[in-house]
């Protein structure tokens, strides 16, 4: 058995059309015998206005071996979407992606370390252009009769928070409403800490929502229309990886098909991804903010 987290891309109407994500492990890549492993509540929280955010599912009992797709379904009528791509356990789509790319299906060149390292350095690169939007409810206010906590940790990958705000935002009768914001200068960020000066007001148990940006910790958080910068860079660290290691480099030119790259110009190819890379993030960048104005 192995955890495997799984994620599905929202609709771009929200809860609209669907309001679930089904998610399914079948025994190949074309669905064979698919099984229904869990479903979940469409999660708008991670939406934003240049993307439609996702839904995930951590797969604490999944398999290596079996490969996992996810379908949008409505609990009203029944109605389900088609499945989304279906991906092998403990992949993700940027494995594909750059598999494909790098004529390495087979993983002789490249295994599954090398390719965790490469994504991590990509999704680092990203960041402070690239980020996630988030509305955080995983913190409590402790304050009772035993306990007042001050200060809080922030999830991991949360560097900026905006607002925060006390209770249920969700809830529709008036007299259930609870929700009520922090005044600014009521709370503090710092590192991965959230201080308030005071309780009071506060009540015990109430949830503690927090909107801010996140840095990309996996693949799945990542909007599609960031693939192709994600692969520059993991290409540019490829060829930097093989112009350092002979004996690899010899492995995957026998694998290179049509116009082949010689060892001698592997850092030149290396520098060209780099270069396409930084531009491609400037101006993706730039189409963000002119979409947000």
């Amino acid at each position: 058995m192995a955890i495997v987290k799984l994620f599905s891309k929202n609709p771009k109407d929200g809860v609209a059309t669907f309001d679930q994500v089904r998610f399914y492990e079948a025994d190949d890549n074309e669905g064979t015998n698919a099984t229904l492993k869990s479903t979940k509540d469409i999660d708008t929280s991670t939406a934003d206005t240049v993307n439609p955010g996702y839904t995930s599912f951590i797969h604490t009992t999944g398999s290596t071996t079996k490969y996992y797709a996810s379908a949008w379904y409505n609990s009203t009528t029944g109605a389900q979407a088609s499945y989304s791509t279906w991906v092998k356990g403990g992949y993700d789509r940027w494995d594909t992606l750059f598999m494909n790319n790098l004529q390495d299906t087979s993983e002789a060149v490249w295994d599954a370390d090398t390719r965790k390292e490469f994504k991590e350095a990509a999704l680092e690169a990203l960041y402070p252009d690239f980020f996630l939007n988030v509305k955080d409810t995983s913190l409590e206010i402790a304050n009772n009769t035993t306990l007042q906590t001050f200060t809080y940790t922030v999830p991991f990958g949360i560097f900026k928070i905006t607002e925060v705000g006390i209770g249920n935002i969700n809830k529709t009768a008036l007299v259930d409403r609870d929700f009520k914001l922090v005044k600014a200068d009521y709370w503090k960020h710092e590192g991965n800490t959230l201080t308030f000066e005071s309780l009071s007001g506060l009540a015990d148990g109430s949830i503690i929502r927090l909107v801010g940006s996140k840095k990309y910790s996996d693949v799945g958080e990542v909007p599609e229309r960031l693939d192709s910068l994600a692969l520059l860079h993991m290409k540019m660290n490829a060829y930097l990886k093989l112009a350092d290691d002979y004996p690899r480099f010899l492995t995957w030119a026998k694998l290179q098909q049509g116009s082949k790259v010689s060892f001698e110009n592997l850092r030149v190819h290396a520098r060209e991804f780099e270069r396409k890379f930084e531009e491609g993030k400037a101006r993706l960048k730039d189409n963000s903010l002119a979409t947000l104005s």
